[in-house]
């Protein structure tokens, strides 16, 4: 090969480097900045209890990661569908961090429909979703967690399956053989004690 090939080979090659480095970059921002967009919209998969999620508004991306992280997890958990419309759980690292919030909820826009201080858990309903962001963003270091309200349904039983009424088969005399236990075996235990310790399955056992 002539060097004014390998010249345009090199050329070729390094913008394809070029292009792949651009394209993970904006993968990259983009992933980064995707609390801020609002999330596509989903079926409600309940008809009874479950209502569509509240949409995500948009707020300027804080510099803090801790308070960004806590705003994607926020969004992760309300964009599904099967979440309690304008409910949130929120975990706290502390007691003391807890009782802190405890105090602020009512300036801040949100309303404790329940608390588990056990767990440092408070159930809090919100009217305006930016009061709920703005809390996160502002005391993110208080917080442990944060989710949407999920329902809870009761699962439906299992269809049946086709397959045979016995799926159990005995060995009977031949479970040596199964295990390769072959040859002479009359020696085999001599010397040796067993104790078996049942107390049966049934009550008569």
């Amino acid at each position: 090969m002539t060097r004014f090939p390998l010249k345009i080979f090199a050329l070729v090659a390094g913008l394809v480097c070029l292009a792949a480095f651009v394209w993970l970059w904006r993968e990259d921002r983009a992933t980064v900045e995707n609390f801020s967009a609002p999330p596509q919209a989903m079926p409600v998969a309940h008809t009874a209890t479950s209502v569509a999620p509240a949409p995500i508004t948009s707020t300027e991306t804080p510099r803090d990661p801790a308070a960004r992280s806590l705003l994607v997890a926020l969004q992760d958990s309300l964009a599904r569908a099967d979440v309690r419309a304008r409910e949130a759980l929120l975990t706290f690292k502390d007691d003391a961090a807890l009782q802190r919030f405890v105090a602020r909820a009512a300036k801040s826009g949100l309303t404790i429909l329940g608390r588990l201080d056990g767990l440092r858990t408070v159930r809090v309903r919100y009217d305006r979703l930016d009061a709920l962001q703005g809390e996160l963003a502002q005391n993110a270091g208080d917080y442990a967690s944060v989710g949407a309200n999920f329902l809870v349904g009761i699962p439906e039983p299992p269809a049946k399956q086709d397959r045979a009424a016995v799926d159990q088969v005995p060995f009977g005399n031949d479970t040596l053989r199964f295990l390769g236990a072959t040859g002479d075996r009359s020696q085999w235990g001599n010397g040796t004690t067993i104790a078996i310790l049942d107390t049966g399955v049934a009550a008569d056992a």
